[in-house]
């Protein structure tokens, strides 16, 4: 989830959820404090899910006197299968131009290619396309890089690289997956 950061001297962000009704009682599940967050603005809920459930959230902030906020209105997701990654997938392995996933069980009508290099030890973005698949709706997907980038003459520099798949559902976009990432390498 995702939002926008508030002027003042902000202690930490709480995270609540709710499972199916959004208008249930939220339980805290987390919290993100700015000064040692990554982003201060968004929380990536790394609890085990479940598939077809929808997942209400909403976040107040709390205050460097441990004054909070009215919770936001709360923001739904919808978790579908998520894609698994075939090739590439260990930084071992050199890329060859070529990526291929499986949309388990679910096939939908766009993807999202997400692609960072590493920097300075963090991984910074460097691809994101969308991609509409109607008229290729298969399981199994094989790419090369060139198809993904919709251009004929796109060549990575050498260096480390991490992937994924986000695939969403074109009529409803609170629904969707992420892959694992996948890992490899571009030899100079």
């Amino acid at each position: 989830m995702q939002w926008e950061r508030i002027d003042g001297e902000i202690l930490r962000y709480d995270i609540f959820r709710r499972i199916d009704n959004p208008d249930c009682n939220f339980q805290l599940i987390d919290a993100v404090f700015p000064e040692t967050a990554l982003s201060d603005t968004s929380y990536f809920d790394e609890n085990l899910l479940e598939v077809d459930r929808t997942y209400y959230y909403s976040v107040r902030a709390v205050n460097t006197d441990d004054v909070a906020g009215e919770q936001a209105f709360p923001d739904n997701y919808t978790l579908i299968p998520k894609p698994s990654l075939r090739y590439p997938t260990v930084e071992t392995q050199q890329f060859n131009d070529a990526f291929s996933w499986i949309l388990d069980g679910f096939v939908e009508t766009y993807f999202i290619f997400k692609l960072e290099k590493l920097g300075a030890r963090e991984y910074v973005p460097h691809i994101a396309f969308l991609r509409d698949i109607t008229g290729n709706i298969q399981a199994e997907q094989h790419w090369t890089l060139q198809q993904l980038a919709q251009d004929s003459s796109y060549v990575l520099p050498p260096g480390s690289y991490r992937w994924r798949i986000d695939v969403r559902k074109l009529d409803d976009i609170r629904k969707g997956a992420e892959s694992n990432w996948g890992y490899f390498r571009v030899l100079p």
